[in-house]
């Protein structure tokens, strides 16, 4: 049995908005005038004023056309736990059967501490190459201005991803969700830098691979 995995490949940035200060108010006056008496009262009414929300600027510059590169990119990352690549064989993290029984029911599950921080840090590092060394395959997705950066299928332009999913325990976890020996990556996106909301919605999973046959995750 053969699952193949559709990737999400997450690393999103957000700066933090912190607390709202208090609404300021503003006063104006109101003068009321009386038809029988022909007197005046003066009466203060105060009213919030609503303040501007602030613009949200860009982290990354969007990068020139002439800029993008194509083909295979390399950044000669070196792997963690002294891993030699192609020769030492893919790590393992089990999960329990609670958690798969988890996902198999509730659609979705939360498997903590897979990567230690020098995974963390290997992948960041791999992000940060990839942003400076923006690829041709980033050029409609950035065009959108929804991040500073987004692009399909970074692992195969991208060594150093391919190099994490053969290496990592990425693949182990996987397989365990979906109960199979053998696992295949479809897609990943790599989102740097939100700039727009996006509101509530679902995808549509497309292409020729159902549901029961992908597993979508999220690093």
């Amino acid at each position: 049995m053969v699952k193949v995995s559709k990737v999400a490949l997450a690393l999103l940035v957000c700066g933090a908005e912190g607390f709202m200060s208090p609404m300021p108010t503003v006063s104006r006056n109101v003068v009321l005038k009386q038809s029988t008496m022909e007197t005046e009262k003066t009466q203060t009414v105060t009213t919030p004023a609503v303040s501007p929300s602030p613009k949200r600027e860009k982290v990354v510059k969007e990068p020139a056309l002439w800029e993008y590169n194509f083909g295979l990119q390399d950044p000669q990352l070196q792997l963690p736990h002294a891993i030699e690549l192609g020769i030492t064989p893919p790590e393992k993290f089990s999960i329990t059967e609670e958690q798969i029984r988890t996902l198999e029911e509730d659609g979705v599950v939360h498997i903590k501490n897979v990567f230690d921080e020098e995974w963390v840090d290997y992948l960041r590092k791999a992000t940060a190459h990839q942003v400076d060394q923006p690829h041709f395959w980033a050029f409609a997705g950035t065009a959108s201005k929804l991040y500073d950066y987004i692009q399909r299928n970074v692992w195969q332009t991208n060594k150093s991803f391919s190099n994490f999913y053969y290496h990592s325990a990425m693949g182990h976890v996987l397989a365990q969700c979906g109960r199979t020996d053998e696992i295949r990556v479809s897609t990943d996106l790599l989102m740097v830098n939100p700039n727009k909301g996006f509101k509530w919605h679902q995808d549509n999973q497309n292409g020729p691979i159902t549901w029961e046959e992908g597993i979508r995750f999220w690093i």
